[in-house]
């Protein structure tokens, strides 16, 4: 048994708590449902910290970014919102950076993917379209950069360990998303509070192990060279 799969068993158990006191809270206990979403990300956060031998400070601040766009997207109005959005999308750029330093050669068989993500993102970019008003320019935005954040995570070399791990987490993301802005501007749908705090939980979950896994090995191959 590896180190990570070793410390990552009691934290499962404990994000699983996570996960489900906030689907729980999202139907009773509303009122608190502030209190136990920023849990999300404080307790990957600190996972994150304690567990990965190589930190990138541009990660960490990505999560950061993923905290605050938890915090203020849950509140009323479109400044609200607006500034949620705007944590998220710091979170893509610098998350999308992070994966791109990792990328592969790229084959035709991933222009189709990139072009098939791009694809699914601005359809439904374009559904929401006449509803979005004056969110049209930063939602598209967030569109862009969720689609590229999504891809270079697909582009990344799927040797290196935890890339498994974290294109699944990236096209969980884009999937909530996807879920947030069709339930908001397109047509609202049963349990959709759950499926996109379902997915979006998995997804920060599978993107935090992933590089911790990714980071944890690069440091210790780097050991073993100068050892």
């Amino acid at each position: 048994m590896n180190t990570l799969s070793f410390r990552l068993q009691p934290f499962t158990i404990f994000y699983a708590i996570i996960f489900f006191c906030t689907i729980l809270f999202i139907h009773t206990l509303e009122s608190y449902f502030i209190v136990v979403k920023p849990m999300i990300m404080c307790s990957l956060i600190g996972f994150y910290i304690s567990q990965a031998r190589y930190q990138s400070n541009l990660f960490i601040l990505g999560m950061i970014s993923a905290l605050l766009g938890d915090i203020f997207i849950h509140f009323p109005g479109d400044t609200f919102f607006i500034t949620g959005v705007c944590f998220f999308l710091v979170m893509q750029v610098l998350f999308a950076f992070l994966f791109y330093k990792d990328h592969k050669q790229v084959s035709s068989e991933d222009y189709y993917t990139v072009v098939t993500l791009f694809i699914i993102g601005f359809t439904v970019f374009l559904l929401a379209s006449p509803s979005l008003g004056v969110f049209k320019i930063p939602v598209f935005l967030y569109a862009l950069m969720n689609c590229a954040m999504t891809s270079t995570a697909w582009l990344r070399k799927n040797t290196i360990p935890g890339y498994f791990r974290v294109v699944s987490g990236a096209t969980m993301f884009m999937f909530s998303d996807l879920c947030l802005g069709f339930e908001r501007f397109i047509q609202p749908f049963p349990f959709s509070g759950d499926f996109i705090m379902a997915f979006y939980m998995m997804a920060q979950y599978l993107m935090v192990t992933g590089i911790t896994q990714y980071h944890n090995t690069t440091k210790a191959r780097t050991e073993n060279t100068h050892s």
